[in-house]
């Protein structure tokens, strides 16, 4: 997964699609399609979303400068709030 960027492995991807397009077939035949209203939103896009935020570290040094860099971040803030 690594190698090809994937965020998920293939047969996620692949439930993930299917189960939007029977989502969208459902949501064809009702009055709110016809209107053009309350469209499903689509998992492939929520699950993308979602995996964005997750990062991943090559070396244990990459994760530790991370985390030092986020938690000086975090004591910057608190600073300027008590400020």
């Amino acid at each position: 997964m690594k190698v090809f960027k994937a965020k998920m492995e293939t047969k996620d991807y692949l439930l993930a699609g299917i189960y939007d397009r029977l989502t969208l077939l459902v949501y064809a035949n009702t009055k709110d399609a016809q209107k053009g209203r309350n469209k499903p939103k689509m998992l492939l896009d929520i699950l993308d979303k979602e995996k964005e935020q997750v990062n991943s570290f090559n070396s244990s040094e990459d994760f530790i400068k991370a985390k030092e860099r986020i938690l000086k971040n975090i004591e910057e803030k608190e600073c300027d709030i008590d400020e």
